[in-house]
C-alpha cells in the first residue's frame, strides 16, 4: 500500500514536510514535477510542483527521492519540503492521493490486469 502523510506538525510553520512510501512512486514524482527523468536515488533537489490534472502549480519545494533498496523501510519514498501552513501540504497531498487512487483503479478495476508502462493509468 502507499501512504501520503504530513511528516511535520500540522497548523503554522515556515515549511511542511509530506512523506509518500510505497511501491512505483517514481511515476508520481514524474507527475508532480513534470520530468521525465527519475531523479538519481538519495538525491535532493528543487523543483516546482504541479497537479496532474489540471497542470496548475502548486508550490515550489525540494523534493528527495529514495529508491526502495536505498530506504530504511524498503519502499521507495519521496519527501517534499514545501512551503508551510495547512493550505498548501493539504493540496499537495490530495493531489497525490488522486493519482494514488487512479493507479489503483485502473489497476484492480479498469485496466483488466498490468498497469500500464508508467504505473498512472491514463494520467498524463
Amino acid at each position: 500500500d502507499n501512504i501520503v502523510a504530513l511528516a511535520t506538525a500540522d497548523g503554522l510553520a515556515s515549511v511542511s514536510i509530506i512523506r509518500v512510501s510505497g511501491k512505483n512512486l517514481s511515476r508520481v514524482y514524474q507527475l508532480i514535477t513534470k520530468k521525465k527523468k527519475i531523479p538519481k536515488s538519495n538525491s535532493i533537489y528543487f523543483h516546482k510542483i504541479y497537479s496532474p490534472y489540471n497542470k496548475n502549480h502548486l508550490d515550489d519545494g525540494l523534493i528527495s527521492f529514495f529508491t526502495n533498496k536505498n530506504s530504511f523501510t524498503g519502499e521507495d519514498v519521496l519527501e517534499i519540503n514545501c512551503h508551510g501552513g495547512n493550505y498548501v501540504a493539504s493540496n499537495i497531498i490530495n493531489h497525490i492521493i488522486i493519482i494514488i487512487n487512479h493507479f489503483l483503479y485502473y489497476y484492480y478495476w479498469g485496466g483488466g490486469g498490468a498497469p500500464p508502462a508508467g504505473g498512472a493509468g491514463d494520467l498524463p
